[in-house]
């Protein structure tokens, strides 16, 4: 009887740790990229040919670093773009994308409006991990392109901050 117990004890043992579900290994952010191809980005969204002074994005994966989620994917993408304008780029912009509407505010994680929005990024008060970005807001659906969903635009300075999701 002893050793028809241990052994039902050890099967179950057995089994339990075949069945266990191992921890999926932590994903850690990408590092970001920072890219002025202009020309580029231009494959990706719908940006109209206004005067730009200078642009930089980002494109990353939207996947969580935390172990405990799988939402969203690894391979969804978000797309962050700040785009300096002159008075004349506004100008041309503003009939494209119609005039600001109220105000939005965009939050960026810490390490992707430094890449883009460089050093205005320290005018920014300090979250921690990310970083607040308030001003007028511009309808950004009239730059979507293929598969990239607009997430939001805003004026800060004197350029547009955009994100976009592909899911």
């Amino acid at each position: 009887m002893v050793i028809v117990l241990r052994s039902l004890l050890l099967a179950l043992a057995i089994l339990s740790a075949g069945c266990s579900r191992d921890k999926p290994a932590s994903r850690k952010p990408a590092p970001v990229a920072v890219s002025t191809d202009l020309e580029k980005l231009r494959e990706i969204i719908n940006i109209p040919s206004i005067p730009i002074r200078n642009g930089r994005w980002v494109e990353m994966p939207l996947g969580q670093t935390d172990e405990g989620s799988l939402l969203p994917g690894p391979t969804d993408l978000g797309l962050y773009v700040y785009l300096e304008l002159d008075a004349a780029g506004w100008t041309e912009l503003e009939p494209i994308t119609g005039p600001a509407q109220g105000t939005r505010t965009i939050v960026l994680r810490t390490e992707i409006a430094s890449a883009i929005l460089g050093p205005l990024a320290t005018e920014l008060p300090d979250a921690g991990a990310s970083r607040a970005i308030t001003g007028p807001r511009y309808d950004a659906s009239k730059m979507r392109r293929g598969t990239y969903r607009p997430g939001g635009a805003i004026r800060f300075h004197d350029g547009l901050l955009m994100t976009f999701a592909a899911l």
